[in-house]
């Protein structure tokens, strides 16, 4: 059973990827980015380094996730004031501007993906999975 479950989160994950990767492309962006954006959207001006650990990215990710981003002009890279070392991550107005879409895209795979659930069942897999999450997540 836990080869086959295995199995299954691994394929149910690549899956939800692949949709979402189709999902976030219409708005030219890679899954991953739409993360950095709604943690900016939540907090602008946020550090590189604590993107990096909020999100559990590994640093040199978020560096490269931030350049992209920046190179279509959904967000803006500045030196932070008394530390030259530190880069901070401004959303510029097409990024904030973006966020309706975005979060439509990822609705809709949401629904897809939970599609004939109920609502209970719904609710049951969501607390699941966060429960699961916290279990490995706690060993990292």
């Amino acid at each position: 059973m836990e080869d086959d479950l295995s199995f299954l989160l691994a394929n149910l994950c690549k899956a939800y990827r692949n949709q979402l990767d189709i999902a976030l492309s219409q708005h030219g962006l890679y899954v991953g980015q739409e993360m950095i954006l709604r943690a900016l959207w939540a907090e602008d001006g946020q550090s590189q380094a604590r993107l990096a650990a909020r999100l559990r990215i590994e640093p040199p990710t978020v560096s490269k996730m931030v350049r992209r981003l920046a190179r279509i002009g959904l967000v803006t890279q500045r030196t932070a004031t008394g530390d030259a070392r530190a880069r901070h991550v401004w959303l510029t107005e097409r990024g904030r501007a973006i966020r309706p879409a975005v979060e439509a895209a990822c609705q809709a795979v949401a629904r897809q993906a939970f599609a004939g659930l109920t609502a209970a069942e719904t609710a049951a897999l969501v607390a699941a999975m966060q429960r699961v999450y916290r279990n490995l997540a706690d060993q990292a």
